[in-house]
């Protein structure tokens, strides 16, 4: 089965808000690989695609594929985007399979031969409710597992006949789930990121009946229980968007409740996103929960911050007693605890010392900035932002608080010290930001002479033209790279230049002198020069053209023929623009015949035409 995302977006009333959105080719290409969408191209232009249904923001059709039994392909456009897609067919080899292709062109292409349909919500609520027994004991019939999850959404008639009874639900749930977590480190298993939607359903339906704090329970216990495990293996991002789905519920669920009435379920919660908060900081930062933190800053009373701030700190204290302990995770935490110190006005002194003795230099100096303590925070950055990495956070810090003088001036003694390529162009963009160009071009001057480059030679030459002084710096520099004998650079400055002529000669003077042995399939700057240059110099670049086209053709695979085809193709069109059509036949005859034991070549020449 094919799920890339799950859960179409419901509206309060738990019906899908009907939206029309127009899908481009090159959107649904770029959701498959190539095979993938031609396959499914192929499937829309047979007309495979049947039984089409809009209802809502969601398609679904049946696909004809390799089976007899059609697919069942479905979609959820939202904004005009595709936000979920499924297939039942096994494809699950990277992006979306042939079927969901041609469900989408289908759509595309078509939107008129979808037939409008009522949501599963709005059917369900037009039918009586024998019906919808009879329903249901035909599904467990068909599906015995069923009647166990239909069990468990019993009513609690000792209370309220319209209460979904909490207390059996949250242990089954909580256990699904760990079951689901526990078997996730399958290859290619996604139980974990399918049992987390599944079970936020669960949670909505509570939503639905106007049970907010059963709602809030629910959504708390399966983040509860994902913050107790691992992240799953083989993963990339899906169960992260299944968590942050949950959150997004969990959101929607607390704007319709008054936690004043319940401080209980508003400390129980925030217990569950404050360890939501912790597992995303543990992991590196992915965005896990992403709205925990502004969950609990707009949610904490002044009663509830003592206990967060404990539970953070035992949690930070602990990793600054580990060595391997990240500064971006120790700046994570504390980040947050100045949040916390916000809110409940902790005295500035008292954040300076904490910052202070966990030696957290640029948070301390940040929060110097803040105060408008700006000696202070200049020294502290100075004397204790070593590295080229944080000496750029700090200098950005000033910037953003106009102490621009001074974070040049500390840039500028830095680089004297010791020159970083990072801070060359930070002090470049700042310069040109501040429509400073002799200060940017002293600059673009020192770092074309450091790390010589063509890139940056241009961007030397736009500084140097708006004061007017390219026309006596460029031959400067071009007579610096001669006397360093850097032909590499000088070849790239002529391509630039167009300049075919001193390009290919420095070409020659560059693979004299160079002693790197060329590996097979790697492009070097003779391509660029004939791929530059051919259609001015065709003599000079069809032998290059033809070097790589036989070192594509030692790679031995189908794709590197037809790599190489591509290549000799582009040598029939220089030899037809020297009006030298015997040179191409009689090259390609002896292609033809010295690889006559490569039939898949052959078969690749043959599709080029050659």
């Amino acid at each position: 089965m094919r799920i890339l995302t799950c859960e179409a977006v419901l509206s309060e009333t738990g019906a899908i808000v009907s939206e029309k959105s127009e899908l481009s080719r090159q959107e649904i290409k770029a959701r498959a690989t190539d095979k993938s969408f031609q396959r499914g191209l192929n499937l829309f232009h047979s007309g495979a695609v049947t039984r089409a249904f809009r209802r809502g923001k969601e398609i679904n059709a049946r696909c004809r594929g390799s089976y007899p039994e059609p697919y069942r392909v479905w979609a959820a456009i939202e904004g005009g985007q595709i936000v979920a897609v499924s297939c039942d067919c096994e494809y699950d080899w990277g992006g979306d399979c042939k079927h969901i292709v041609a469900l989408l062109l289908s759509y595309a292409h078509h939107p008129e031969r979808f037939e409008e349909g009522k949501t599963l919500v709005e059917t369900l609520l037009t039918r009586e409710k024998e019906d919808l027994i009879d329903l249901i004991e035909e599904l467990i019939m068909q599906h015995p597992e069923l009647e166990y999850t239909v069990e468990s959404w019993t009513m609690n008639e000792a209370h309220d006949t319209q209460k979904l009874d909490l207390d059996q639900l949250l242990p089954d749930l909580r256990q699904e789930l760990n079951q689901a977590l526990e078997t996730g480190w399958q290859w290619m298993d996604r139980a974990a990121e399918y049992k987390v939607y599944e079970l936020t359903r669960r949670g909505s339906r509570f939503a639905r009946r106007g049970q907010t704090a059963g709602a809030i329970a629910v959504y708390c216990a399966i983040l509860d229980e994902c913050n107790a495990h691992d992240y799953p293996a083989d993963d990339e991002g899906q169960y992260v968007d299944a968590i942050n789905n949950t959150v997004d519920h969990l959101k929607s669920a607390m704007a319709q409740f008054d936690f004043s009435e319940d401080e209980a379920l508003r400390r129980r919660l925030l217990d569950t996103l404050v360890d939501t908060l912790i597992w995303d900081i543990e992991f590196g930062g992915i965005e896990y929960g992403y709205e925990a933190e502004a969950l609990i800053l707009g949610t904490a009373q002044a009663a509830d911050l003592p206990r967060i701030r404990e539970h953070i700190n035992l949690v930070a204290n602990r990793r600054l007693r580990k060595k391997r302990s990240s500064k971006w995770g120790d700046e994570a935490y504390e980040n947050f605890l100045m949040k916390l110190d916000a809110l409940d006005a902790t005295e500035a002194e008292a954040t300076l010392q904490r910052l202070q003795a966990k030696e957290l230099h640029y948070l301390y100096a940040s929060k110097l900035l803040d105060l408008e303590r700006y000696e202070e925070a200049g020294d502290i950055i100075k004397a204790k932002l070593q590295s080229a990495h944080e000496l750029l956070r700090g200098l950005d810090a000033l910037v953003s608080h106009q102490r621009i003088n001074t974070a040049i001036e500390l840039a500028k003694a830095a680089l004297a010290r010791e020159y970083d390529k990072r801070l060359a162009k930070w002090l470049i963009a700042l310069h040109r930001q501040l429509n400073d160009p002799e200060a940017e071009l002293h600059w673009q001057k020192m770092r074309m002479r450091t790390e010589p480059q063509a890139d940056f030679f241009a961007d030397m030459q736009s500084a140097a033209e708006s004061l007017n002084l390219w026309q006596t710096l460029r031959p400067q520099f071009i007579s610096e790279l001669e006397d360093k004998e850097d032909h590499k650079t000088l070849t790239s400055i002529h391509l630039q230049d167009e300049d075919w002529d001193s390009a290919w000669e420095t070409l020659e003077k560059f693979i004299s002198s160079s002693n790197r042995r060329q590996e097979p399939g790697y492009y070097d700057q003779d391509f660029a020069v004939a791929k530059a240059s051919r259609h001015a110099k065709p003599a000079q670049a069809i032998p290059i053209y033809i070097k790589y086209a036989r070192a594509e053709i030692f790679q031995r695979t189908r794709k590197r023929y037809a790599v190489a085809a591509d290549l000799l193709a582009e040598v029939r069109k220089m030899y037809e623009q020297l009006n030298d059509s015997a040179s191409w036949d009689q090259l390609i005859a002896d292609f033809r015949q010295q690889y006559e034991r490569l039939p898949a070549l052959q078969d690749e020449l043959d599709k080029a035409g050659l």
